[in-house]
């Protein structure tokens, strides 16, 4: 009962936070997180096989997943990406719920390497964002739920992982959702559009997009280039300062620039909410 409402607490602060992904291609993503937390509390309720228990353990690699290919138009087609990469992790429990029942189901060599990957990435993702916590935390889930299926050296057993895994879960998601908003008074309107964005869809497609826009910039030869907290001059002076900032055709070059590259992300009312803030 306990995983029921760990995961019904996790599912309220999920809800209460629908907005942060309105307007975005993130919405699959959480999706998949309120997926992956429900159908590890019900597997744990109804004390499944180690077979189901594992199947929906690995579910929790799939937000990452649905975060990587989180960019139009490919976005939609992306989460059958997702799903082929739940069935290639679930496969060897698969077989045998499915094809040789009463064998035992065995994760060893390449998957186990696989699985070090994925919570690699999971973690540098959304630990170059302001929620790192939360970045480690998931990574702690998803070390927690797939331990004992890790290569040999760093396997670990612990009773009643899944339960803690959920636990941290909450925790990590709680501080996710009220992690103080970092106050941002006197920063430009595209720097405001820039670190939201960093922050929402985390390191990975945040360093992409700063490489396109300063390859851009340098085409163009514009006195200016992104950094991981600014716009600022190819002086590294910060571009509210700088006298070119007063070129209102350049800045509205920049502006469009930004824009296009975001709309792949995000639609127009998410980068008029952040110009507001103030």
């Amino acid at each position: 009962m306990a995983n029921l409402l760990i995961a019904l607490l996790v599912t309220i602060l999920l809800v209460t936070q629908r907005a942060r992904v309105k307007g975005t291609t993130l919405v699959a993503s959480w999706i998949w997180t309120a997926v992956s937390i429900w159908s590890i509390a019900m597997v744990q309720f109804f004390e499944s096989s180690p077979e189901v228990n594992y199947c929906a353990s690995v579910l929790v690699f799939c937000p990452v997943m649905s975060t990587l290919g989180a960019r139009r138009p490919q976005n939609r087609a992306w989460e059958f990406i997702t799903a082929s990469l739940w069935i290639i992790l679930a496969l060897p429990a698969l077989e045998v719920l499915f094809a040789r029942q009463g064998e035992s189901f065995d994760v060893r060599g390449l998957r186990s390497w696989f699985f070090v990957v994925l919570i690699f990435i999971s973690v540098s993702n959304i630990a170059l964002s302001r929620f790192w916590i939360s970045g480690i935390l998931f990574g702690v889930v998803q070390t927690l739920l797939v331990s004992e299926f890790l290569p040999t050296w760093i396997q670990f057993s612990m009773e009643s992982s899944a339960t803690v895994a959920l636990i941290v879960a909450a925790i990590a998601i709680g501080l996710a959702c009220f992690l103080p908003v970092t106050d941002r008074t006197g920063r430009s309107g595209i720097d405001r559009i820039w670190l939201r964005y960093r922050d929402t869809f985390g390191g990975l497609w945040a360093v992409r997009t700063c490489e396109s826009i300063n390859a851009y910039a340098r085409m163009q030869d514009w006195e200016i280039r992104l950094t991981w907290d600014a716009f600022v001059s190819v002086d590294g002076q910060p571009w509210a300062d700088h006298e070119l900032s007063s070129d209102s055709e350049l800045v509205e070059k920049i502006h469009l620039l930004l824009k296009n590259q975001l709309r792949r992300f995000v639609d127009d009312a998410w980068i008029e909410t952040c110009l507001k803030r103030v």
